[in-house]
């Protein structure tokens, strides 16, 4: 028997979710910003969020990819089976890149926290002036 094009290859039953929630939610499990797991999958910030909307689809090879950075199996994030609860695993090669792109982003969101603490700042001493 020929499966017909709505048969997943890979399950028994239908996904509960799109390949892009999948992408989305296992970057969220691991904890890790789009901006961060773009750049560790080697593709712009806009093209993963394309791929986290279903706007578009990863190849193969991006696919695998992403799987490694999040902690999951490739079958988690094509059919929603497969392991899910893995830990993040960095690779040597890697460790350094991702430390210090951690860092940088502590830093900015550091520098973030005291533009909008002064903005507070002036915001309060306006609103004062207005009572």
């Amino acid at each position: 028997m020929i499966a017909s094009s709505g048969d997943n290859v890979l399950s028994s039953f239908d996904p509960e979710s799109t390949l892009g929630e999948r992408i989305h939610n296992a970057r969220k499990e691991a904890g890790l910003t789009l901006n961060l797991a773009s750049h560790l999958a080697g593709v712009k910030a806009s093209t993963l969020r394309d791929w986290e909307r279903d706007r578009s689809e990863p190849r193969v090879n991006k696919l695998v990819a992403l799987a490694g950075i999040f902690g999951v199996s490739p079958t988690h994030l094509l059919a929603e089976e497969g392991n899910s609860n893995n830990p993040v695993v960095v690779t040597k090669g890697r460790h350094e890149k991702v430390m210090a792109l951690l860092k940088a982003e502590i830093a900015d969101i550091e520098q973030q926290q005291i533009a909008l603490t002064q903005r507070l700042g002036e915001v309060s001493k306006l609103l004062k002036k207005v009572k």
